[in-house]
Formats: structure tokens, C-alpha cells, sequence
């Protein structure tokens, strides 16, 4: 019996002094360059309300859950978040941050630091359960940079770079002392049908629609459609001819508040990878508006004309 006692006392002196010499705090980090603009980034990350970044759901201003585990956080800054959570009687502090790698690419960091335990035999147990927390961070870890790395989740949008394809255009303006309305639109691409029934020539595509703001009290329309062949024009039917180059697209999906939206998104691609534009960007009309009241379904495509 003694025998047993000693050999006992004896693993357990072996196991103390074992974990004895284990540090009480071991750190981890990994890094990653994703192909997203850094402003983007910043301008996601910087949303303290909205964290869609985060892979799990969110308890309050304070509280990240991941896996039915809650993250705890200390603070937040413009570029990283320090969560505090406990994992396996493991004391965990984990920094999330954000820097710019270069102009269109951006570097996502974490860094982790597991308290270890002063007992130097719950030590030595904590240090072999290390791996299967890491494995549980290194989740939260790529599920952050999965989102960051995906446009369509940081835009909020589809964006594809297509290439201009209708050069012959149509077009009519108008000024108003309101902001236009579906029915003051439709006049306007009525108006255009009729011109090119007149003249004999074939619509292409959806109607084109820019708005812009004059002043405080007037707004001006502009509507054009693109024709198979130039048509002549008149003082109150402009042709116009666009250059067959390079063109931003994506539908926006609603009413005049998610098309201004998604407007909003489309400026902050242009301005993120600092691209210029030789013209105005302007709406096609695939949804007829005319016809469809409930502006839900809605949907209007978006171009923004660039450079390259």
C-alpha cells in the first residue's frame, strides 16, 4: 500500500515539476492579406453597432457569441477589439485587428493570449487542452477574414466590371421643383418610345435614369434609351454617344431608399480603389415602375462608368 502511495506522490511531484516549468501565459498569432481595399475595412470594422463581420450572433453592445461561447469585450477601437472569454478553465484574451498591407489590399491579424493556471498540475491539464482551443479561434479567425475577403458581403452588393455596350442613346431632361416621380419618369421614357417609333428605330436594353439635385428646391431628370442605330435628334431629343469602355454593375433590390443605398455602396468601391470616371453614373429601369407598385420588387441596375 505504501508502495502505491509513493509511486502516486511520486507522478505527482514529476507532473507538478513538469508543469511548473510550462509558462503561465502562452501566446499565439496568425496574419492574413485579403484582397479588400483598407478603407473598406476600416469603414466596416469602424461600425461599432453593426458587426455582421463577426461569425456568430451578438448579446447587447458588449457580448460576441460564437459556438454558444460568449466573448466578452474590454474595448474597441478604430482598428482592433480585445474579447475576453474563458475556454476549458483557460483564461483567453483575443485581439482582432485590421491594418492596411497596401493600397488595395488589407491585413487582418490576431493575437492570442491563454492565462494559464498557477497550480502547476491544472497547468500542465490546461496545456494539453491548448490545441483544441486554438482550433477553436483559428475558427473565429477565418470566419472574420471569410467576410472581409468576400466584396459582395463588404458592399453589401454584387458589383461586376463589365464593358459598355449600347453607344447610341436617346435622351430627354427636365427640370422639377419636387423630387421626380414615378409618373413624371415614365412620361419622360414614354416621350422617348414614341420619338423612336417616329424615327423608325429599335430600343436596346432597359431605360437609362440620372437624377441630381439643382438646388435646394429643384431637381432635373434625365432619361435616355439606347437604340440599335444613331437616330437624328432634336432641341428636345438629345443624341447622345457613349465611349464603349469600362462600366461598374449591380441591381439594387427595392424602393428609392435601398437604391440610393446601394448607390452609396457602389460610390464607396469607386472611391476605395481610387478609380476616376469620365461620366455620370446613372439607373436602368429593368423593374417597370409604371406598372409595378410595390416598390419591394423593384429592381434597378446600377452603372458607374470608370476608366479601368
Amino acid at each position: 500500500m505504501k508502495k502505491v502511495a509513493f509511486i502516486v506522490i511520486g507522478l505527482l511531484l514529476i507532473t507538478g515539476a513538469i508543469g511548473f516549468f510550462i509558462p503561465k501565459v502562452y501566446e499565439s498569432n496568425s496574419s492574413k492579406n485579403i484582397d479588400i481595399a483598407p478603407e473598406a475595412a476600416f469603414r466596416i470594422f469602424g461600425n461599432y453597432k453593426k458587426t455582421a463581420w463577426w461569425p456568430g450572433p451578438k448579446k447587447g453592445d458588449s457580448i460576441f457569441v460564437f459556438n454558444d461561447h460568449e466573448f466578452y469585450m474590454k474595448n474597441y477601437l478604430i482598428n482592433t477589439i480585445n474579447l475576453h472569454t474563458k475556454y476549458n478553465t483557460i483564461n483567453i484574451d483575443y485581439t482582432f485587428s485590421i491594418l492596411q498591407a497596401n493600397s488595395v489590399q488589407t491585413q487582418l491579424t490576431n493575437v492570442v493570449a491563454y492565462q494559464l493556471s498557477v497550480n502547476p498540475l491544472l497547468r500542465l491539464w490546461q496545456y494539453f487542452q491548448l490545441n483544441s482551443t486554438k482550433k477553436i479561434l483559428d475558427t473565429v479567425f477565418d470566419s472574420c477574414t471569410n467576410y472581409f475577403a468576400n466584396p459582395e458581403k463588404v458592399y453589401e452588393l454584387k458589383i461586376e466590371h463589365q464593358k459598355v455596350k449600347d453607344s447610341a442613346l436617346v435622351s430627354v431632361a427636365d427640370a422639377f421643383d419636387h423630387y421626380p416621380s414615378t409618373t413624371d419618369i415614365y412620361k419622360q421614357v414614354n416621350e422617348i418610345k414614341n420619338y423612336i417609333k417616329q424615327k423608325n428605330g429599335k430600343e436596346v436594353n432597359y431605360p437609362f435614369l440620372n437624377i441630381r439635385q439643382l438646388d435646394s428646391l429643384h431637381w432635373e431628370s434625365m432619361v435616355a434609351i439606347a437604340t440599335e442605330k444613331e437616330l437624328t435628334g432634336t432641341s428636345r431629343f438629345k443624341v447622345k454617344k457613349m465611349v464603349l469602355g469600362n462600366i461598374l454593375f449591380a441591381v439594387a433590390k427595392g424602393g428609392l431608399w435601398s437604391i440610393q443605398k446601394s448607390e452609396k455602396q457602389l460610390f464607396y468601391y469607386v472611391t476605395d480603389y481610387h478609380k476616376s470616371s469620365p461620366a455620370i453614373p446613372f439607373q436602368s429601369l429593368i423593374t417597370d415602375r409604371s406598372a409595378e407598385p410595390d416598390t419591394n420588387k423593384w429592381q434597378t441596375g446600377l452603372y458607374y462608368p470608370v476608366f479601368k
